[in-house]
């Protein structure tokens, strides 16, 4: 899967700070464990987003892109994808060449330049 070792490309990930929001719902709910073990179930969605900010992201390298999400990820290579471009400030898609798209997590518009400097003769769209 390439030169990950020699050029380890660009990351993209979520701002760390949406993770502290997470954290602190954690640890309010956590209070409330000894009234019941029930309560532990309130506790599945805050570990579930923070976990998902801690992990998702875009890597990006001179051989293609790897989408990761929460307990999967996903390899692009270049030879795969038609272009890349925004849909919105904080929405960028890859255009597939077999007609679908694939969500870059993390990576907005601004970011497109710094992208196509790895993409092989891509513009950022």
């Amino acid at each position: 899967m390439g030169t990950r070792d020699s050029d380890p490309g660009l990351q993209f990930r979520l701002h760390r700070g949406r993770a502290v929001a997470g954290i602190i719902v954690i640890i309010s709910l956590c209070t409330l464990l000894p009234v019941s073990g029930w309560f532990a179930l309130l506790l599945v969605p805050p570990v579930a987003w923070t976990s998902w900010v801690l992990r998702a992201g875009t890597d990006v390298d001179a051989d293609g892109l790897r989408v990761r999400a929460l307990f999967a990820s996903r390899w692009l290579p270049w030879s795969r994808i038609e272009s890349v471009r925004s849909e919105s400030p904080d929405r960028v898609v890859a255009a597939l060449t077999t007609g679908g798209q694939v969500p870059l997590t993390a990576v907005t518009a601004a970011d497109l330049p710094r992208l196509a400097q790895l993409a092989p003769g891509a513009s950022p769209v």
